[in-house]
């Protein structure tokens, strides 16, 4: 498991300015202060995580990690130990509201899926993926996968372990 003191932690609370409780009592739980984690609440699916991981970067510590509001960490022992240079969870594409389907995230043929809901990434493959890390426009499927994908093309190790839920931010 990654010493939580090695770690910068951020959590994307766009819209609502707020996040799911369970993010709070996970991170607390792991040994990741919340006086250490960076709350963005800033539009834009491409901007704002590149912002929070600018601003995480800057703290000098060796792994961020990124948190979006409505995800629910379930069973992580799996993701805590996983020896990966990015290391994403799975969980459920949609929220469980009706108008949403619900299933798990596809593999892609380049490799296993990562998402960027719930992941954990070593310093020096940001240091190396150009900017901006998830671009206004994907070249192919999702931001994600972009990312994934010219993160293996640099030798980076991407993968997926553990599990989570995916449920509306009870305030928003």
């Amino acid at each position: 498991m990654i010493s939580p003191e090695r770690i910068a932690a951020g959590v994307l609370t766009y819209p609502c300015g707020h996040c799911r409780p369970e993010i709070v009592a996970w991170l607390t739980r792991s040994g990741i202060g919340l006086g250490r984690v960076r709350f963005l609440n800033q539009e834009g699916l491409a901007r704002a995580p590149n912002d929070l991981l600018v601003a995480l970067l800057a703290e000098g510590r060796e792994w961020m990690f990124v948190v979006e509001r409505d995800i629910v960490p379930v069973e992580m022992a799996a993701w805590w130990q996983a020896e990966g240079d990015v290391v994403g969870v799975r969980y459920p594409h949609s929220t469980g509201d009706p108008e949403h389907t619900q299933h798990m995230w596809e593999p892609w043929e380049s490799g296993p899926a990562w998402h960027r809901g719930l992941w954990l990434v070593h310093r020096r493959v940001l240091e190396t993926v150009p900017r901006p890390w998830f671009p206004a426009r994907p070249r192919r499927g999702c931001r994600c996968r972009d990312f994934a994908e010219e993160a293996r093309r640099n030798g980076f190790s991407v993968l997926t372990a553990g599990r989570a839920d995916h449920a509306e931010c009870p305030i928003a």
